[in-house]
């Protein structure tokens, strides 16, 4: 993001400015509080994200909302660094490939989504699924090819479809099996708290283990790419959490909530 500030700063491209996104907060159908207008806001002018040209916009399901953006966003972002020299995506058995070319790397970047991990069998999954997951591919493949221009920008509603809450009204529970599992498993605990750091971690099979330090310095763990960014999305906009998880060694994190009510800033007194 180091290039896209100067750029603002010099003039070259318009800044996203608060005006504009209350605009469009307070004239669109999006039905945010104020907590989340203002969560929404923050990361729409950090990351000089457009919501009028949909570079950047909520998705509300219930009293809870996520903060997304479109694979184009990459793409573009990525074409103005002047480093990439070109790009193709394409579907496998398993899912997708993409391979990004760097101006400034010698080797091609090739990342690969798999349909197991992200298509839940919701609505747009069910009807263009080979066209879903080339999305979430290019999206991710973009954001780490370019981490350092695209670090920290809102993830795509694809990724986040597949993880917790966007799933927990269209759980099928299993009539077999599952209160014998549920007996044998420790209860799931609740815990408020406030984010510290988000941090990902390359595991042996090649699978990103997220890591989330909670108050206390309790460390949480996930495998859910979507459950990362609602933690991070809580992180910069300085909100509290409601997490669910497991009383296992990792704390492994079942569920988040971002929490409403007004935010207190931590100030010395005068």
């Amino acid at each position: 993001m180091v290039a896209e500030l100067e750029k603002v700063e010099k003039g070259l491209i318009k800044a996203v400015d608060e005006k504009t996104i209350r605009d469009f907060l307070f004239t669109s159908n999006t039905k945010l509080n104020e907590k989340q207008q203002n969560m929404f806001m923050q990361i729409a002018i950090r990351h000089n994200l457009d919501p009028f040209k949909r570079e950047i916009y909520p998705v509300a399901y219930g009293n809870e909302f996520s903060i997304v953006t479109g694979y184009e966003v990459y793409i573009q972002r990525a074409e103005k660094t002047g480093n990439l020299s070109g790009w193709h995506c394409e579907n496998t058995d398993e899912g997708a490939k993409i391979t990004i070319y760097r101006k400034d790397w010698d080797e091609p970047f090739v990342w690969e989504a798999t349909y197991d991990e992200f298509d839940k069998g919701q609505s747009s999954w069910k009807k263009m699924p080979k066209f879903m997951i080339k999305k979430v591919c290019i999206g991710q493949g973009f954001r780490l090819a370019f981490s350092e221009d695209l670090g920290g920008m809102p993830y795509l509603r694809e990724e986040m479809e597949g993880a917790e809450p966007f799933n927990n009204k269209s759980k099928i529970e299993s009539p077999q099996g599952r209160k014998k599992t549920a007996k044998k498993e420790k209860p799931l605990l609740k815990v408020t708290t406030t984010i510290d750091k988000v941090s990902a971690h390359e595991t042996k099979s090649g699978s990103s283990l997220y890591k989330i330090l909670g108050e206390k310095d309790i460390i949480y763990s996930t495998f859910s790419e979507g459950l990362a960014t609602l933690a991070r999305s809580a992180m910069e906009g300085g909100c509290q959490i409601e997490m669910t998880h497991k009383n296992d060694t990792y704390n492994t994190i079942e569920d988040i909530k971002i929490l409403e009510g007004e935010h207190a800033d931590k100030t010395d007194p005068a």
